[in-house]
């Protein structure tokens, strides 16, 4: 699935960050955009995250879903990839990455370049530019 993400998807992406601050959110994007909302397991959730390795198993399975993105939040704000991140990548390199803020929804891919964010047309493209999917407008970035 290469379409873009669906502006209502993006939204709901952002709310559930919003309401799992300070600490990160994260799960799997499946078929027909639907967000699969994993347990952060991590040892510090509010500077990591780490899916329920259960729930991952039950989803990456099962015949009935096909996940192909993964997405988690960053309550710093920050839309990059952390270093921690860059394992995620070399992990599932195939998948679709998305990475949240309560403003912002980014998608990054791992190409033979490198981790390189998504332009809204599907290229990607320099690493340390930035395409938001959804941008919060103008009046809520104060």
């Amino acid at each position: 699935m290469d379409e873009a993400m669906p502006e209502g998807c993006a939204r709901d992406l952002i709310d559930m960050a919003i309401a799992g601050m300070p600490s990160e959110v994260c799960g799997f994007v499946a078929d027909d955009w639907d967000i699969i909302h994993m347990t952060n397991v991590s040892v510090d959730p509010k500077r990591g995250f780490a899916m329920d390795p259960d729930q991952m198993l039950d989803v990456l399975v099962s015949q009935s879903r096909n996940a192909f993105g993964i997405w988690h939040s960053h309550p710093s704000g920050r839309g990059y990839p952390s270093k921690e991140d860059h394992t995620i990548f070399l992990l599932y390199p195939a998948m679709r990455h998305f990475i949240v803020t309560a403003m912002n929804v980014w998608e990054w891919r791992m190409t033979d370049g490198g981790i390189r964010p998504v332009r809204r047309d599907g290229s990607t493209g320099t690493e340390g530019m930035a395409y938001p999917i959804l941008a919060a407008p103008e009046a809520l970035r104060r």
